[in-house]
């Protein structure tokens, strides 16, 4: 596994006047070739309260499995087992959060348990999740 070195920040630490400065280039993170998942913008009608214990523990499996894997291998993967489907903004029946831009133009379904889906959307390697679709009810599944 090909590890990046980590370089502190510390040297590159500036003193302008009083204050301290960081130039915004030293502390940005570099892309990951792997997912980070996110709950912050969740809809609270589909988040993770909602599920049974056994629904948690699958959607904790269903997480775990795809961080170990890089985002082209999800990508590779069949959509009903680690792989996504691709769902359009516009079947989505629930409301969107206000992390929902207008330039995101679909959300990805990957399933957890029973082929229940969890839905959101990639931002560089982190992918923040909106939906745990438990009910089946926020797109139509045809």
């Amino acid at each position: 596994m090909n590890k990046k070195k980590f370089k502190s920040p510390i040297n590159e630490i500036k003193k302008v006047g009083s204050k301290f400065h960081l130039d915004e280039k030293v502390i940005q993170m570099p892309d990951l070739d792997y997912p980070v998942f996110c709950f912050k913008h969740i809809h609270p009608d589909y988040s993770i309260e909602r599920l049974s214990q056994e629904e948690k523990s699958a959607l904790l499996d269903a997480i775990y499995k795809r961080g170990k894997m890089s985002w082209n291998d999800l990508q590779l993967s069949n959509r009903h087992k680690l792989g996504s489907a691709k769902i359009a903004i516009d079947s989505i029946k629930a409301g969107l959060p206000n992390s929902v831009t207008g330039d995101i133009e679909f959300l990805l379904a990957f399933r957890y348990f029973n082929m229940k889906p969890f839905l959101g959307y990639r931002n560089r390697f982190i992918f923040h999740i909106v939906f745990i679709d438990y009910q089946r009810d926020v797109y139509d599944h045809g």
